[in-house]
């Protein structure tokens, strides 16, 4: 049986969160409303974000400043969560399956982690 892989990716928060990010300017169109507030944290969770096996909801980004506010803007939709905390140190070595090749990360990896009793809260 044949495997695939699908990797989405969003141009328009790329352009948004261009490097280097200047939260300043963008937090006056982030929280406008929470309406806003909500769709941000869709789209960078959508970008940023995974959902493993057992159901844990994480956000992972090189750049600190960032998990810290997404996990700020969670907390005003009464989300809970936890983090951030190096998910990765900069320096290590990991393997590709798919190229068959190592890479080693150029920097820390932060991730926030969505507590679980606040799942159908950020579901929703």
């Amino acid at each position: 049986m044949g495997k695939y892989v699908v990797e989405v990716r969003s141009q328009t928060l790329y352009e948004l969160l261009r490097k280097p990010v200047d939260l300043h300017r963008l937090k006056k169109y982030i929280e406008r409303c929470e309406k806003c507030v909500a769709a941000f944290i869709r789209g960078f969770a959508d970008s940023e974000g995974c959902a493993n096996k057992r159901g844990y909801i994480f956000i992972l980004n090189t750049d600190q400043r960032l998990p810290i506010y997404v996990k700020e803007l969670l907390r005003r939709l009464g989300i809970e969560s936890t983090g951030p905390r190096i998910h990765v140190r900069r320096g290590t070595i990991f393997y590709d399956p798919r190229t068959g090749k190592k890479y080693t990360h150029d920097k820390d990896v932060y991730v926030i982690y969505v507590r679980a009793s606040s799942n159908m809260s950020f579901y929703r």
